[in-house]
């Protein structure tokens, strides 16, 4: 019996998926027919079909000419800093744009090699991400939770993604610090952890915001929640100094 059952759901799917009936508007014997009919095996798809069974097709399609005519020296060109390495995160756009500054501060400094701490800057970045999130709950508190808009929101409260408007703005509003002050964690090198709790937290707190009614109770409540926020970052990427002591040997053995 319930074999039967299953064959005929299965048939169903099928009906629906394919169109099997005739009033349906999937593909006809007939539209197949045109469809087949409008493919002609010549010499040139017959040399890309023998082509594509063996070599992999971004080989095949690249332009020689162009690869070739790429000028490999340049105007500018900055000195080459030690690598840095973003480990498991997504923090590409915030390690390619302090790497830029970073040949700049080792000439005025007169060293070596400088990086800068990437923990220091990661942290901020999640507090002012969390803000925002929290901004744009309590904006769209009386949209409901299915449009389109505030779903995306519930859905993505955080993430590591950036770029160099990103980097800019931070850098403005709270600085840079040299790598040794500030170093990695686990967790700030290995982000996935701390953002599924991060977004447990403010999913959280963006159900108590959708309910206020009041808005300086709801930026109160916001607060709040930008506090709990601190407290998991300072656990997870250590505490950001506001003031440090930071010794240092130039070139010149200083």
């Amino acid at each position: 019996m319930k074999k039967s059952f299953c064959l005929i759901l299965i048939f169903i799917i099928s009906v629906t998926l394919y169109g099997v009936k005739k009033d349906n508007n999937g593909i006809s014997q007939e539209m197949l027919k045109e469809i087949e009919a409008s493919f002609k095996m010549d010499m040139h798809a017959k040399f890309a079909q023998n082509a594509l069974a063996e070599i992999d097709a971004r080989k095949i399609v690249l332009n020689r000419e162009k690869i070739i005519s790429v000028d490999p020296y340049f105007s500018n060109k900055l000195e080459s800093q030690e690598i840095t390495n973003q480990e498991s995160t997504g923090r590409c756009w915030m390690f390619s744009s302090l790497n830029i500054l970073r040949p700049f501060a080792a000439k005025k400094l007169n060293v070596k090699n400088i990086e800068f701490s990437e923990s220091y800057l990661f942290f901020y970045d999640k507090l002012e991400k969390a803000n925002m999130f929290l901004e744009e709950i309590i904006k769209t508190k009386n949209k409901p939770l299915d449009d389109r808009y505030v779903e995306f929101l519930i859905k993505h409260p955080i993430s590591d993604g950036g770029q160099w408007v990103g980097v800019r703005e931070l850098i403005k509003k709270y600085g840079l610090v040299p790598k040794d002050v500030m170093p990695e964690t686990y967790s700030s090198s290995h982000s996935r952890s701390v953002n599924h709790v991060l977004r447990l937290k403010l999913r959280e707190y963006a159900i108590k915001l959708r309910k206020i009614k009041n808005i300086k109770k709801a930026r109160g409540v916001k607060l709040q929640a930008l506090k709990d926020v601190y407290k998991i970052l300072v656990i997870n990427f250590g505490n950001p100094y506001k003031s440090f002591l930071w010794r240092y040997k130039d070139k010149d053995k200083k």
